[in-house]
């Protein structure tokens, strides 16, 4: 410190500390944002196609559901169309996944007569049923806030 400022480069000195304490700021400030940021991306009501498995010329396929309502659901029943390589549809799949809390999982597997290899996408083609906790009637909140994703990369999973 003091060669720099007996050379006249206190300036030099000066920028360093500023550039120094700039930096700390934006770390402390971007670690405190992160936590919020990644719980804003996650999706309220997620279904997954899981897993496909080829058995024998039959497809196997895992579903995946998680409940981020922030409240339990007395309820649920859903309904999938599946739909071949040709985009023709194949079958028609009830999913009744029946109470979960909130934060709560659950998986489901069904077993289709086809091959994987002939399956490109499964549609949520409806929720038959959505009811909340602690409320009157079925709710809309299950079917606004769902969001779908597939761990397969052949087969989409489509609202």
């Amino acid at each position: 410190r003091d060669f720099c400022l007996s050379r006249g480069l206190g300036d030099v000195y000066k920028r360093q500390i500023m550039v120094r304490h700039s930096s700390a700021v934006f770390a402390a400030l971007l670690c405190s944002f992160s936590p919020a940021l990644a719980q804003d991306s996650s999706p309220l009501f997620l279904v997954e196609l899981n897993k496909a498995t080829e058995r024998s010329g039959a497809c196997e396929i895992v579903m995946f559901a998680r409940n981020g309502l922030s409240q339990g659901i007395s309820n649920i029943s859903l309904k999938f169309a599946v739909v071949d390589t040709a985009g023709q549809f194949n079958s028609m799949l009830s999913l009744p996944l029946g109470a979960m809390r909130d934060k709560d999982s659950k998986f489901a597997s069904y077993t289709l007569q086809m091959p994987c290899a002939d399956l490109s996408k499964i549609v949520i083609n409806d929720v038959v049923s959505c009811t909340l906790k602690n409320a009157e009637g079925p709710s809309d909140l299950c079917s606004d806030q769902m969001e779908v994703n597939s761990r397969e990369p052949d087969i989409e999973m489509a609202l």
